[in-house]
């Protein structure tokens, strides 16, 4: 290991030269307040002490990046106080001061806010030397054991924090994916450059970045509140449901129960591990996912009456084990009785005061409830709940079949860009046509050719969203039907083009298919696109997506090969050094 010390200003050449890496398989969330990121500058400001910096580098590997180890909530406060995101006493930090900074500034990248500090001020702050070590390392156990001493040597972390502080079992990397999911930040890959963190993290009051932590499914219904999410109970919420789903009988509703099964030693974990291999990994996401979509479609009937207003007369209690019982009555019915909803406002209806009419005599001023007690709970609610469900007559997770979260593809987007692309639709619309443009269609199998060339991972082309407003309110022109906005994007659906195209959504997801099979592509991946075609509901609209992956030799399109470098396609000449790299990465 070797110490050093870096000036801020060093640090944060580091951070734009892409330097330093955010490893979320164990590394904390942004959790930092605004008033927290202003005391830090003001000590810098004031050449107070600060704490060392910790990371690491992975011995052999072309990866030569700073794993953040300890030090993330600092260093994004050093980085986005330069960029102008905050001020300490009401003072921003000069652009001009850095030939760096005022680069950025002429180049429209940052936004000088007033007032600023002075050059002097800035000056102290960027020469500041900030106390760094780099560990070396050859495999991830060395770093997870010392993150994990890291964090649970006495820091002020909350009690789920320090449970999950670097386990890495089975059963903590499913919680940790499917509350990703829900709170709608889930990234391609673990590996995360700090400064894209922001864009897949939940911002606090004031700040205004990423996710907004109002919209988050948990906070919007009122079960789990600000403070809260910051010290990760809705993972230990989660972490609840899926013991109970995997473990039904065995499993605990205590914190003692939790912190048997995040320890990868103990005989909870080891048989949490069996059942979810059992299960397997992708299914029990898929059937997790799907209740929540489920539940969250229930609750957006009426968005006056939250959770919290709606399955409570007054003042909402224990609203975590109430969330509980509904969801594990919903996995019961829908996934285990393998029942649909016949009808949602009804289901609705059921919930209506569900914890004064059913739970409040078992919940209230008891906070150590039993299994027992929530399985008692669970039959309660499902006698209702069963009323307005229906026989299931179909499979609802086929091989392969995946629950898609539109805004986390939206949030993730953001982060890893060269894996999505999106289209308003397939029909013109300025001026508008009645028929698909099969040059569009062509064009976006011509990119999934490149994109799988280029990647390893899963690609996605989504058609019924439009990255422009211009694109939306030509859609809206069009069809007379509005769009819905999320983040920087415009949700416009098929529907309104798939009817007057078509006369129906079927017939033109036929139209689509029949053009694909049509396409100068491989049998193979004619295949693959026809089976990963799926449309999917966003609150109301019909977006279509088109997955593709890697198969086991270069993809070409009209026998000619591709790569994707950022938005454009680029040609592959056979006998090139691109063409002989190409085909390194399929052996």
């Amino acid at each position: 290991m070797s110490v050093e010390s870096k000036s801020v200003q060093n640090l944060f050449s580091m951070y734009k030269n892409g330097d330093f890496i955010v490893n979320r398989r164990y590394q904390r969330k942004l959790v930092w307040l605004m008033e927290e990121k202003e005391k830090f500058i003001n000590s810098l400001l004031h050449n107070y002490p600060i704490p060392m910096v910790l990371t690491s580098r992975f011995i052999d590997t072309e990866n030569n990046g700073y794993e953040i180890l300890d030090g993330l909530q600092r260093l994004n406060a050093i980085t986005s106080f330069i960029e102008n995101e905050f001020a300490v006493s009401g003072k921003f930090f000069d652009l001009s001061s850095t030939a760096q900074t005022l680069e950025l500034l002429k180049n429209g990248l940052v936004q000088q806010k007033n007032p600023t500090l002075s050059i002097e001020e800035c000056s102290n702050i960027l020469n500041y030397p900030v106390p760094i070590s780099v560990t070396q390392y050859k495999d991830s156990e060395f770093i997870d054991e010392t993150f994990r001493r890291i964090n649970t040597g006495g820091r002020k972390l909350s009690k789920h924090d320090i449970r999950q502080a670097g386990a890495l079992g089975e059963f903590p990397i499913l919680v940790s994916n499917i509350a990703s999911f829900v709170r709608r930040d889930k990234s391609r890959t673990n590996l995360v450059n700090l400064s894209n963190i922001k864009s897949i993290s939940i911002s606090n009051k004031k700040m205004n970045y990423g996710i907004n932590i109002n919209d988050v499914f948990w906070v919007k219904n009122g079960i789990i509140n600000h403070e809260n999410i910051r010290c990760s109970r809705d993972e230990e919420l989660v972490a609840y449901l899926l013991s109970y789903i995997l473990d039904k009988d065995n499993s605990s509703t205590s914190s003692i129960y939790l912190d048997k099964v995040y320890d990868t030693n103990s005989s909870e974990a080891a048989s949490l591990t069996t059942k979810i291999n059992a299960y397997g990994v992708e299914e029990l996401t898929n059937r997790v996912k799907h209740i929540f979509n489920q539940i969250e479609k229930v609750f957006s009937l009426n968005a006056n009456t939250p959770f919290n207003k709606h399955c409570y007369k007054e003042k909402a209690l224990n609203s975590a084990m109430t969330f509980q019982i509904i969801f594990l009555s919903f996995y019961e019915l829908i996934i285990n009785d393998n029942m649909e909803i016949a009808n949602y406002k009804k289901i609705h209806d059921s919930l209506h005061h569900c914890y004064d009419k059913l739970f409040s005599k078992t919940l209230e001023g008891n906070s150590k409830w039993t299994n027992k007690d929530r399985q008692t709970l669970i039959s309660a609610l499902s006698g209702l709940l069963v009323k307005n469900m229906k026989k299931s007559g179909e499979e609802k997770f086929p091989h392969g079949k995946k629950v898609e979260n539109l805004e986390g593809i939206l949030n993730e987007s953001s982060v890893e860009q060269t894996y999505y692309d999106f289209k308003s639709g397939l029909v013109q619309t300025s001026p508008p046509k009645n028929y698909i443009n099969t040059k569009t269609l062509s064009k976006i199998v011509k990119t999934l050719t490149a994109m799988i060339n280029t990647y390893d991972q899963e690609c996605s082309v989504l058609i019924g969203v439009a990255e422009s407003k211009e694109g939306a309110e030509n859609h809206k022109a069009a069809y007379g039907n509005n769009y819905i906005k999320y983040s920087n994007f415009y949700i416009v659906g098929i529907a309104d083009e798939a009817v007057k195209s078509h006369k129906s959504i079927d017939a033109y997801l036929n139209k689509i298919i029949y053009l694909i099979k049509n396409e100068p592509i491989s049998d193979e991946m004619k295949r693959q696109l026809v089976d990963k075609i799926k449309p999917f509901n966003y609150h109301g609209k019909e977006v279509l997506i088109i997955n593709a992956e890697r198969t086991k030799k270069p993809e070409t399109y009209d026998k000619s090969l591709y790569i994707r470098e950022g938005s454009n396609l680029e040609p592959v000449e056979v006998g090139s050094a691109t063409f002989y790299s190409l085909l390194e990465k399929f052996k």
